[in-house]
């Protein structure tokens, strides 16, 4: 077989527990665990197989989002023959769960020039197509595969109903300009001709997001903890680099047990793949993943650069949001960090100190990086205003975060803000303005614009 990429996305990961199937010299395997990690890396690995698990919620979108990109064969893991229908664009069907041996045999058959004439493309099927297993399956020592008959006419069947909308949209297939659904949110809301509402939803790109301030004591763990929170339904991993003597703010709070911690994927240089799930903590409220700091500074220490790359490269195969509370320094962990990120997120109080530091230090930052001004604990009596905090530091702003009162109570409690709190509203701002998920619209930047409003008819 010559070489090949293959990219395997399996929500438990459990075919790569086998010997040899990543290693192979013959075949680059690409394990993922998240559809939101597998699209980002699918422009830039280019696989000649992909192999789908039909488990994972989404999978047909993704599927579709595939064939539309790429010419790889798609490999899916065997569904329920209700859940297929004209859009799947499949080249083989093999048993669940995946195997090392299936995966092998899997790109085998994709690889032979023989099985084009058996090859299976969904795209022409019957909706619901009755399956008998004298014509429809053929086994292969252990692998089963699928096979599709095409029908002449493959919409004859389907309910008038359903015709009627195709006929007057135009359009036999996908509807034209459609987005794909890779993500729950975010959603555009239309009427087709038939009155009906018609829900298109955007697609929701993984994101590296650092949540930074050149100050302690400004809400920054609050906001990296609740963007994790809201943000439960992407998959999401926090990731606390807040090395101290003793246990970080974080783990305090959300009152975290002591293990795991970051100490073991420090030590474990030859093996660091297999040791990630080990890492993974969850507080008694909590709906995502932490990757909490070792509780000595002497442990710390030996977290370097090549660590840091290592740990995010893991996570970004597992998770569709990976969200990193940095401290406020200018080592070298925190400045690669910045580096490594897709998203930076500035958090600062509106006083003279904090939004002077921040000044310094943008130019640590690349001109291409995406940075957003995040101001927390902002009362509206002020010296400094949010328009003329953006003015100096020239940065996009990303949410206005009004004084809670109650924020630090809650979050000592090891619990979380609503999302009608005034500090949760703030958060869904934040989502809704630098994400692109969610369409509430800013009840603070409104009030920021009457005040501002208010401020030029005054002079």
């Amino acid at each position: 077989m010559a070489f090949k990429k293959v990219m395997v996305v399996d929500p438990d990961l459990s075919a790569f527990e086998g010997k040899g199937v990543v290693d192979e010299k013959d075949m680059e395997v690409i394990p993922v665990a998240n559809l939101l990690a597998a699209r980002s890396i699918i422009g830039e690995y280019r696989p000649h197989v992909v192999i789908l698990s039909s488990e994972i919620e989404g999978a047909r979108d993704f599927a579709r989002y595939v064939s539309k990109r790429t010419d790889a064969r798609i490999v899916l893991t065997s569904p329920d023959p209700q859940l297929i229908d004209r859009h799947w664009k499949i080249d083989l069907v093999v048993p669940a769960p995946l195997t090392p041996q299936s995966i092998r045999e899997a790109v085998a058959r994709c690889l032979d020039p023989n099985l084009a004439p058996k090859a299976v493309d969904l795209s022409s099927t019957q909706r619901n197509q009755e399956v008998t297993e004298e014509d429809d399956f053929w086994k292969d020592d252990s692998l089963l595969v699928k096979k599709w008959s095409r029908l002449a006419n493959p919409f004859a069947r389907r309910q008038p109903e359903e015709q009627k909308r195709e006929s007057l949209s135009g359009s036999s297939g996908p509807e034209r300009g459609s987005e794909e659904v890779l993500a729950p949110q975010a959603s555009k809301v239309s009427r087709n001709e038939l009155g009906e509402t018609d829900v298109r939803e955007k697609i929701i790109h993984q994101e590296v997001i650092s949540v930074y301030s050149t100050k302690g004591g400004v809400g920054r763990t609050l906001v990296a903890a609740h963007l994790a929170h809201y943000l439960r339904k992407f998959n999401p991993l926090l990731i606390d680099l807040n090395f101290a003597e003793g246990p970080s703010d974080l783990s305090i709070n959300w009152q975290l047990p002591k293990i795991p911690h970051l100490g073991k994927f420090i030590t474990a240089v030859e093996d660091r793949k297999s040791c990630f799930g080990e890492l993974v903590v969850k507080s008694s409220a909590s709906t995502f993943d932490i990757v909490q700091t070792p509780p000595t500074l002497r442990q710390s220490d030996r977290f370097d650069l090549d660590t840091l790359a290592d740990l995010i490269s893991v996570a970004k195969r597992r998770y569709g949001m990976i969200i990193v509370d940095l401290p406020y320094n200018y080592s070298n962990i925190t400045l690669e960090m910045l580096n490594l990120s897709s998203l930076i997120l500035l958090i600062s109080t509106p006083e003279l100190g904090p939004v002077a530091r921040l000044k310094e230090m943008l130019h640590f930052l690349d001109q291409g990086q995406r940075a957003f001004l995040v101001i927390n604990n902002y009362d509206g009596r002020g010296m400094i205003s949010p328009q003329e905090i953006v003015e100096y530091l020239d940065i996009p702003l990303g949410a206005v975060i009004y004084y809670d009162a109650e924020i630090a109570e809650i979050a000592s409690r090891g619990q979380f803000a609503s999302e009608n709190s005034v500090f949760g509203r703030g958060i869904l701002d934040l989502m809704s303005h630098v994400l692109g998920i969610g369409e509430r619209k800013s009840w603070v930047r409104k009030k920021l614009r009457r005040n501002q409003e208010g401020d030029q008819r005054s002079r």
